[in-house]
Formats: structure tokens, C-alpha cells, sequence
């Protein structure tokens, strides 16, 4: 049993308005079978219990059960307010805005989760245009490269021990001759250096590059034409041949882990954004980089999130489910309902919280932060920013891998 007292302070513009507003109180307490009572010539102790001094001027106590007494306790709601970080939404209970700084995070890794339509691309887009706009900085091993390039050419042949010896030489040389003044490395200078070797393995691995550097699947045989030291870098392989995908993964991860190592040795954080995140878990390379990255990233000063559709294509895949509850960073929009279900049981996620992203209309999330779960609402006003930001969303498809320095 506890002892409890609940005070209310009622004001009118005069004393009519006041009776009446009383008499409406007191009818509204004996529907629900609570009775109150007005305090005579003690005004100023009732207001003084009320204020939040923490001290009872009121003598009068009633016992009422831990139960009852948990009723006139104010839920808690979980607020997000970081100094330093950028706008994500409203909070969908106290309405007050999330202001989240990933840096806080024990790992800024992150995901964006949602079906078809909910609100998750353009909310990944508002937040890279927020970190854009909130900071003045930029924004977005060969050998090891190579060899796995060759192990995709041929998938049923593994590389023998003296063929990745003729690769790494061959590396080697073209980027040591680089840095002497020479040519820019690119796989058609890499498969002159593999002819010059002048034995039948080299030769072997030189026909093997030949469809890749003169044949009808030359695209990343040359030198870029793109400004890859732009403040953001866009990679987008939607109409990439299923030939040609293995090897864009490739070169995307490359270059992706060559601009995040940059940055580092400068001391900028990175932001990568993957969309279409299920794709790269089709291949085991690209799978397993990301699987490091998650990793290894943190160290480095970035900040990856993945951002997909396909909820339950993640959920099948160990390393993907690895990945996903070692993240800190979880934004959830509308969810399907197995997908809500295995979420819930991977994040523990209650019904309640999971309500809010149940049958939801787009821009209502469930965002985790570390080991808090908050829901909250983007609506973002429509006007230019708007229409240039879905236009966008409208115009991205395939596997898009942003990088943005912060």
C-alpha cells in the first residue's frame, strides 16, 4: 500500500468561467468514479504542492496500491537531443525534435529498413543533404584487389600459388613504374605487365583479362573520366550487365575503401550510404567486405549505413544478421509483418514499440540508438527542397554507394 495525494491546479479568467470549468471537473471525476474536492483558504499550499519544488503542503493522504499509484506516474518517453548532430524527425509522443550525433555511438554503423514507399530512401537522402550542409569539410591493398578480381573471372579454377606470385609481381611493378612517372594503373596497363612477363602462366592470365580490357566488357579498363575526389562520389550499377556486376562490385569496394583510408590519414569522417544493401550479399567478395567493413570501419572514422527493401533477404543471411545486431544506428519505417516479427526478436523490439511501424504511413519510423528505441515522425514540408530531394529518390535505382566526407 502507498500513501498518495493528487493536487490540481484550475484557473479561469474570472470566477464564473472558474465554476463552471470546476463543476465540469467534477463531472467528468464522478464518471469515472473518482471524487474531488475543493481546498478552502488553502490556495497557496495547493499551488505550492503542485509546483515542482517536491514538497506536499496538503495533509491530506490516501492509501491506494502500488497499481493505482503506477497510473498517476508520467510514462517515460525516451528523448534524443545530441549537441553537434542533424534533424531526423519529430518525437512521435513528446513532439520534440531528434537531434542525433552518430559520433556518440560505441560504432556509428547503421541501417535503413523499410518496405517499397514507406519514406527510407528520402530519408537517407535528407540526412546527406544534412551533413552536407552542417559541416564545412569535403564530403565523401592492390594486390590483395587483383587477386580477387582473377578468382571471379573463373569461379570453378582457383588461382595456384604461382599464379598469385606472377599477380603480385606484376602489381607491384605497375605501381612502382606509377610512381616513377608512368602510366596510370589500369587493368589494360596490368595485362601489358602480364604479357612482358614472358611465361605461360602470365600469358594464361593475360588472355584471361582480354574480354575485360579490349572485348565488349572494357568499362573499367580505363582511365575514370569522374572527379573521384568530388566532396560526394555517387556509384550506381543498376544497368550493369550480370557479367559485368561481379566486377563493378569489385571496383566499387575498392574505391571505396581507398577513399575511407584517405580521409582517414587526413582526419575526416567518411559517410557511406549502400542502397539496395541485399544486392552486394550476393556475391561472396562483396559480402565479405562489407562484413569486414562493419568492422573495421570504425577505425577508420566512418560511418556505413545500408539501406534495403528486402528485410527477411538480410534475416537469411548470417553474416547480414552479424552485421545488423552489431549496429547502433536502426531506423525503421513501415515493416512487413514477418519481417516486423524476426526485427523484434533480433533488436527486442515490444508490441508497442512495434505498433509504429505497423500498417504506418511513409515517415513514420523506429529508430534504435544505441540501446534506446524511439519512434518519430518526418514530415517534411513540400516546397523546393522537397521536390529536388524526391526527384532524386525518383530518378536512383540499383545499388547506390555514396560517400560523403563529414
Amino acid at each position: 500500500m502507498m500513501f498518495a495525494v493528487m493536487t490540481i491546479v484550475l484557473t479561469g479568467d474570472n470566477k464564473e468561467q472558474l465554476d463552471a470549468d470546476t463543476e465540469t471537473l467534477f463531472s467528468v471525476g464522478r464518471k469515472h468514479l473518482c471524487r474531488f474536492a475543493t481546498l478552502k483558504h488553502q490556495q497557496m499550499d495547493g499551488l505550492n504542492t503542485v509546483l515542482l519544488y517536491g514538497v506536499r503542503k496538503i495533509d491530506a493522504l490516501r492509501t491506494l496500491t502500488t497499481e493505482s499509484v503506477a497510473v498517476f506516474i508520467p510514462f517515460r518517453v525516451q528523448e534524443v537531443s545530441d549537441k553537434g548532430g542533424i534533424y531526423y524527425g519529430v518525437n512521435a509522443i513528446s513532439r520534440n525534435m531528434i537531434i542525433c550525433y552518430k559520433r556518440n555511438l560505441l560504432n556509428a554503423n547503421g541501417f535503413r529498413l523499410g518496405v517499397p514507399g514507406s519514406g527510407k530512401s528520402f530519408g537517407a537522402k535528407e540526412e546527406i543533404v544534412f551533413i552536407a550542409i552542417s559541416t564545412d569539410d569535403p564530403v565523401i591493398e592492390k594486390s590483395e584487389f587483383i587477386l580477387s578480381l582473377f578468382e571471379q573471372l573463373d569461379r570453378h579454377k582457383n588461382l595456384s600459388v604461382i599464379e598469385k606470385g606472377i599477380i603480385d609481381k606484376c602489381v607491384k611493378n605497375v605501381y612502382e613504374a606509377y610512381q616513377k612517372g608512368g602510366k596510370l594503373p589500369t587493368l589494360a596497363v596490368l595485362q601489358d605487365e602480364l604479357c612482358a612477363h614472358r611465361d605461360k602462366e602470365a600469358e594464361n592470365l593475360a588472355k584471361a583479362l582480354e574480354l575485360f580490357t579490349n572485348g565488349s566488357l572494357n568499362i573499367f579498363a580505363h582511365p575514370t573520366n569522374v572527379n573521384t575526389q568530388s566532396r560526394m562520389v555517387v556509384y550506381d550499377i543498376l544497368n550493369l550487365g550480370s557479367q559485368l556486376k561481379t566486377m563493378g562490385l569489385l571496383v566499387i569496394t575498392d574505391a571505396m575503401i581507398n577513399r575511407v583510408s584517405e580521409n582517414w590519414k587526413k582526419g575526416k569522417r567518411t559517410h557511406v550510404f549502400i542502397d539496395e544493401f541485399h544486392v552486394v550479399f550476393e556475391n561472396n567478395f562483396s559480402s565479405e567486405f562489407f562484413s569486414s567493413a562493419w568492422r573495421r570501419f570504425r577505425k577508420r572514422n566512418a560511418y556505413p549505413t545500408g539501406i534495403t527493401q528486402n528485410v527477411e533477404y538480410l534475416l537469411d543471411s548470417v553474416t547480414a544478421r552479424t552485421m545488423l545486431s552489431n549496429s547502433e544506428f536502426i531506423v525503421m519505417n513501415n515493416q512487413a509483418a514477418s519481417d516486423r516479427a524476426e526485427l523484434a526478436k533480433l533488436l527486442n523490439i515490444s508490441e508497442q514499440q512495434l505498433s509504429y511501424v505497423t500498417n504506418a504511413e511513409a515517415g513514420c519510423v523506429l529508430m534504435r540508438i544505441g540501446n534506446a528505441i524511439v519512434p518519430f515522425v518526418n514530415r517534411f514540408p513540400k516546397g523546393s527542397l522537397y521536390t529536388w530531394i524526391v526527384r532524386c529518390t525518383k530518378n536512383t535505382g540499383g545499388v547506390g554507394m555514396k560517400t560523403n566526407t563529414d
